[in-house]
């Protein structure tokens, strides 16, 4: 049971933590060094957008900058729900299968296209 206060506690900090940040205007955001060196933004650009607009309740705003991470912060959040709800631990899965690898795999260059064609350069 203190694993899984602690796992709760950890990540009210870290929602509390950027509601704050988004709150106040946030830090100065660190340029991606991916988008430094080539002039093209990385599958994941657009992810700390993301993660304020998602804290802040404006989905629309969140799901539009990138998808991929809006999707698994609302993922992660629904699956930890279902798990303290259920009374299990919220534990890791076993490792995915393959057809799990390719499904991410697939994601993960959907998203990096709708990154490159809808985040401004």
């Amino acid at each position: 049971m203190p694993l899984i206060a602690g796992i709760i506690l950890l990540y009210l900090l870290a929602v509390g933590g950027f509601f704050l940040l988004a709150r106040t205007g946030g830090p100065e955001i660190v340029p991606c060094l991916f988008y430094n060196t080539t002039g093209q933004p990385c599958f994941l650009c657009g992810g700390t957008r993301t993660t304020m607009a998602w804290v802040q309740g404006n989905w629309a705003v969140a799901f539009t900058t990138n998808p991929l991470v809006a999707l698994a912060l609302t993922a992660a959040l629904a699956t930890l729900a279902y798990r303290l709800i259920q009374g299990r631990f919220p534990i890791l899965p076993p490792p995915p299968g393959k057809f799990t690898w390719c499904l991410v795999a697939a994601a993960v260059v959907a998203n990096w296209w709708w990154v490159w064609t809808h985040l401004p350069q």
